[in-house]
């Protein structure tokens, strides 16, 4: 096998990975911003910034999960949110 075809394969192998195998299960409770404001029928602008302040003063918490992106071909990082101290407690 040459090196360019050596080289190739390790780049599609990375790709899948990243691709497939990088996404997370978010545990129940967390929800984008996107879901919040959908979820409580406000824009997501007003959403986001309530929520900020609530991740600020300690009311709520943030973690970041690796989720599909809606292109669908790549995983990415994406804030999620819940109140603070809700039930199944998991960091």
């Amino acid at each position: 096998m040459s090196e360019k075809a050596k080289l190739l394969s390790a780049l599609e192998q990375l790709q899948s990975i990243s691709c497939a195998g990088g996404a997370e299960e978010v545990p129940e409770g967390w929800k984008t911003t996107e879901q919040w404001a959908n979820l409580m029928d406000l824009s997501p602008v007003t959403i986001g910034a309530r929520i900020r302040s609530l991740v600020k003063s300690g009311e709520w918490e943030q973690r970041k999960f690796r989720v599909v992106v809606p292109s669908g071909n790549k995983t990415y990082p994406t804030p999620h949110y819940r109140p603070a101290n809700s039930p199944n407690e998991q960091k």
